[in-house]
């Protein structure tokens, strides 16, 4: 039996200091057939000239007239991807060896499989772990969906999908300017089973520019009416407990990032949803006060933040 052609889909913004880096993973990786399709989302740098260079090696560059972000960038590289599967990589991320042949293995083991993902490791500028994927369990199976309405333990980089499945769901939601990528592995894991692979195979670097770093303040706006509308969607499949149990770890999770990133009234919010469920109530007793403006000032008074 023949191996299946996966395509390697990279959107691109002004990442000449990191795309090469990214390239050269992806084309580092033994398994064949693949193709490698950058989409350069009109990048003001040199990304659309580096990429150019490694035409030779069954590199695709797709270079958009205007920026359309990272959903337009993901749904114009599907187009133009020519595999059974694709396995997204991000400009500034990069595979270690092993990754495609281990993954591709067991989607062609279970063809049920939407697709597979794998832990990684978030990484700082001098190459420190910061933190893991899978910081939260991840969970395989039919009934993973519902694990990750509550909290994501998928990153971009670590999948592995079907391409038909993924059409299948419409491609990318452009309206998210956040959360994009949670809302298409919460799709595809209701349509059937996923798999995963308890090994770091990614290097996840943390780039303070990036849309992760900058927009926790949006998690309200784009995150959670995203959930909602998959709990409203799928709420035939989930009991009164489990939809409770979903909501208030994100309403949580949402609350210490806001607080974190210093939107504290409104983070607090969120927190005392968490508190008034009975949800982590001393921990988010203790990281309401701690975050709170009169205690962010007595920090700064005493030099401790």
């Amino acid at each position: 039996m023949n191996a299946p052609l996966v395509t390697v889909l990279i959107p691109a913004y002004n990442a000449a200091d990191t795309i090469a880096r990214a390239l050269d993973s992806a084309l580092n990786q033994s398994y064949e057939p693949k193709e490698i399709v950058v989409v350069n989302d009109a990048s003001t740098d040199e990304t659309s000239n580096i990429v150019a260079r490694y035409a030779s090696k069954n590199v695709i560059l797709v270079n958009l007239d205007s920026n359309v972000g990272v959903c337009g960038a993901m749904n114009a590289g599907l187009d133009k991807a020519a595999g059974e599967y694709i396995a997204f990589l991000d400009a500034d991320d990069e595979w270690r060896a092993g990754k495609l042949e281990k993954q591709l293995a067991v989607l062609q083991q279970d063809p049920e499989l939407t697709f597979v993902t794998c832990d990684g490791d978030f990484l700082e500028a001098d190459g420190a772990v910061a933190d893991t994927v899978y910081s939260e369990p991840s969970v395989d199976g039919p009934n993973a969906w519902k694990t990750l309405l509550a909290y994501s333990f998928v990153a971009k980089p670590c999948v592995v999908a079907k391409k038909a499945a993924i059409l299948s769901c419409g491609g990318f939601n452009k309206n998210l300017r956040l959360a994009e990528d949670q809302d298409m592995w919460i799709k595809l894991a209701a349509k059937g089973p996923i798999k995963c692979l308890q090994e770091s195979l990614v290097s996840i670097h943390l780039n303070p520019g990036s849309l992760t770093q900058t927009n926790v303040s949006n998690e309200a706006t784009y995150l959670l009416p995203m959930i909602y509308e998959h709990i409203e969607n799928l709420a035939g499949k989930l009991t009164n407990s489990e939809k409770r149990r979903i909501l208030v770890h994100r309403w949580y999770e949402v609350g210490r990032s806001l607080c974190e990133d210093g939107a504290w009234f409104e983070g607090a919010k969120f927190l005392g949803r968490t508190i008034l469920a009975g949800y982590r109530v001393p921990v988010s007793v203790h990281f309401v006060l701690t975050t709170s403006p009169p205690a962010r000032w007595l920090k700064r008074l005493i030099g401790r933040e």
